[in-house]
This record gives structure tokens, C-alpha cells and sequence, in this order.
């Protein structure tokens, strides 16, 4: 989400007058009550927010729900297992999979000469297995929405008639 001119406005004021009071830019971070700044990086595209988690560590809090609330993790690997070094990352960084609202898997397809641009073949794309899916979700506490997009979905899981996501 990037910032519309009536955002960029609205976030002008609230930051205005802090030049002039002489502040420099550390010591305005200390300045600014808390809802201001999660205001001001609820705008912010992700290279800002990157930016801002390392000005100091109140900032860091302050920008990581809002750098990790969309994700989209794309693989090249192809069959089953392609994402299990999501799921590694996930269980190494809990306290950011609190943060993930907005998920998306991806294929990140490998080039093919020009005359079979929009041709993947069907065996080369990932697979996600249903179990995948159920462990993903419930590493995720505030998934909103799941998206997967280029890759497939294997049969049915045998130990469950359905599964509920």
C-alpha cells in the first residue's frame, strides 16, 4: 500500500514542527508518541519500513507488523517440500509469523525462450500438500488470506475426509 497525497498531507502535520524546535532526526523518534509513528509506517512502502525497523529498537517494533502484514514467498524448487524452508523460517522467527495477515505462495518460474513465454509445465511447478496447508495455518495466528498462485494442491489427504482451514 503506498501513500496517496492526502496521506503524504495528513502525515506532514503530524511530523511539522519538529524541525523547528530543533530536534534532530533520533532525537524526534523519541519525540513522537508510539501511534504516531504506526501511523506514519502504516504508509510507508516496504524499503522504508526495512529503513525504519533499524533506526532503534522502539522503531523496530513500530515497523515490523506493519513489514511483515503481506508476504509473498515464491520458490523455484518443484514438487513436494517446496516451501519447507518457509516453515523452517517460521519456526525459527515465531515472533514474526504473529505478524503475517497476508500470505502468498508463488512459483518463481524459470525463463523459457520467448515463443513458450506463458508455458510451465505441469510437473515442474511446486506442490503443496494438504498437511502443508493445515501446519502453515496454525503457525500463523492472524492469517487473514492465503493465496497460491502458480503452484498445485496434492490429492486428498488419506487421514482426514476434509480438511478445515
Amino acid at each position: 500500500m503506498y501513500a496517496t497525497p492526502q496521506d503524504n498531507e495528513r502525515i506532514g502535520h503530524l511530523t511539522q514542527g519538529l524541525d523547528r524546535v530543533g530536534l534532530t532526526d533520533a532525537q524526534s523518534c523519541l519525540v513522537l508518541p508510539i501511534d504516531i509513528c504506526d501511523t506514519i509506517f502504516e504508509f510507508a512502502p516496504k524499503p522504508t519500513l526495512l529503513a525504519c525497523s533499524r533506526v532503534s529498537w522502539a522503531w523496530r517494533e513500530v515497523a515490523r507488523p506493519h513489514l511483515f502484514r503481506t508476504l509473498k514467498v515464491r520458490t523455484l524448487r518443484y514438487g513436494p517440500g517446496s516451501y519447507d524452508d518457509f516453515l523452517q523460517f517460521l519456526d525459527e522467527n515465531a515472533d514474526i509469523a504473529r505478524y503475517i495477515r497476508d500470505l502468498t505462495l508463488g512459483y518463481a518460474a524459470p525463463p523459457y525462450p520467448e515463443t513458450s513465454k506463458n508455458f510451465v509445465p505441469v510437473d515442474t511447478r511446486p506442490v503443496v500438500r494438504r498437511r502443508f496447508l493445515v501446519t502453515l495455518v496454525e503457525k500463523l495466528p492472524r492469517l487473514e488470506e492465503l493465496r497460491l498462485s502458480g503452484i498445485l494442491l496434492d490429492g486428498p489427504d488419506p487421514s482426514h475426509t476434509a480438511v478445515t482451514l
